[in-house]
């Protein structure tokens, strides 16, 4: 996914992550605003994997 796509959409894509990554809460994505480099960190965070895990399903999620 390009990077730009996911700040750019934030406001729809927001909600098919909350859906896909409940475990994130919304001051998680508050802080994550669309940046995707905060989204990979709190995946990684939340549900205690590798950062290339948390890479791989925001690269693999289809938005």
């Amino acid at each position: 996914m390009h990077r730009d796509y996911l700040e750019t959409n934030w406001s729809e894509l927001k909600v098919k992550a909350q859906r896909r990554w409940d475990k994130l809460t919304d001051k998680d994505f508050a802080i994550i605003a669309g940046n995707r480099e905060q989204l990979v960190a709190n995946i990684q965070r939340r549900y205690v994997i590798k950062w290339e895990a948390a890479e791989g399903q925001v690269d693999s999620f289809s938005w």
